[in-house]
């Protein structure tokens, strides 16, 4: 077979642009940090790196959730600690005002005092926290708490309803707990319900944290109401049960706390996820970085090995290509 000039020319041009071609790749590869642009030139890294993108962005939504469950929360337990604040004040206004030197006109205007904490009290339940109520449950459209005057006396509603009928939180509306996936696998039970095991309680129950119903004296053991019935008490000038009804703020007051610790252990639960969603984050980083991201210090290598092959095929083309008259004209 008669081997032409053309033939060398074509297949030298060939082999010159194979090897500009693969440095080209390589320096892309390079400049970018990624072992490859499309699916294609890598199916199995490919899927692999989707799958842990996929991942990252489900752990990013968890953090976010839990990042989002520790502010409302925080932001629950000032309030209840400012209720808890406000009900030592009223047990110890409301000791002044039964003080028999006081007249009735001095009552009153302690009285006044204690619907003033009252009505504070409610102001920081109603909190509004990025478009959510608090300590509503499930409602989220209107304030929960709100005084009402019946018949001359003050008294409290919460979701609708007088909170001192209230028998049990089955008898609220609103009052279902709410659920953020954290990633534990968040899963229904028999019923239809989160299971609590695989999900965080986000919500706070108003009527919980603060009390509902009435004791077996039928006082109310809602710490709000019972700041009421004093109010109402001592405006009728009862003194004796005025002081009788301060006698049950303690108590009213532990239920309270009692939701101050409850939110301190779903803080320390939201510590431990953020945790453990950091730690799942490096895992998935390290596994990217495997199916994405090239070895530098070899492809550098790589590319130096193609330039000096490219530089030596440039050479080689010299004695390939034979002069013409155009290389003699000057």
């Amino acid at each position: 077979m008669r081997v032409t000039q053309s033939m060398m020319t074509r297949q030298y041009l060939k082999n010159l642009n194979t090897n500009m071609n693969e440095m080209n790749k390589i320096n892309n590869r390079i400049l970018s940090k990624r072992k490859f642009s499309k699916a294609s030139e890598d199916p199995v890294n490919a899927a692999k790196a989707l799958n842990v993108r996929r991942n990252l962005e489900k752990l990013n939504s968890y953090e976010r959730n839990l990042k989002t469950a520790d502010s409302i929360l925080s932001a629950s337990e000032t309030i209840i600690m400012s209720l808890s604040k406000l009900t030592q004040n009223v047990k110890e206004s409301t000791l002044e005002a039964v003080n028999g030197t006081n007249s009735q006109d001095e009552v009153d205007i302690i009285a006044n005092q204690l619907f003033n904490f009252a009505d504070e009290m409610v102001k920081q339940l109603n909190t509004d926290f990025a478009g959510r109520q608090l300590f509503g449950g499930t409602n989220n459209t209107e304030p929960p708490f709100r005084i009402e005057d019946e018949g001359g006396e003050k008294v409290l509603y919460f979701n609708g309803i007088k909170i001192d009928d209230a028998a049990d939180l089955s008898d609220i509306p609103h009052t279902k707990d709410i659920f953020v996936d954290v990633g534990l696998g968040l899963q229904l039970g028999a019923d239809g319900e989160v299971d609590p095991q695989t999900a965080l309680k986000l919500s706070i129950n108003g009527a919980e944290a603060t009390g509902y119903g009435v004791d077996a004296d039928g006082d109310p053991k809602n710490v709000v109401s019972l700041t009421l019935s004093i109010v109402n008490s001592l405006r009728a000038g009862d003194r004796d049960k005025a002081l009788a009804l301060s006698s049950k703020l303690d108590e009213a007051n532990s239920a309270l706390l009692i939701s101050i610790a409850d939110i301190g252990n779903r803080s320390e639960y939201i510590e431990f996820n953020l945790e453990r969603v950091n730690s799942n984050r490096f895992n998935l980083l390290s596994e990217q970085n495997d199916a994405e991201s090239i070895d530098m210090a070899a492809e550098l290598i790589d590319y130096e090995v193609l330039q000096l092959a490219y530089n030596a095929t440039l050479q080689m083309g010299a004695t390939l290509i034979p002069p013409s008259i155009f290389d003699y004209i000057r």
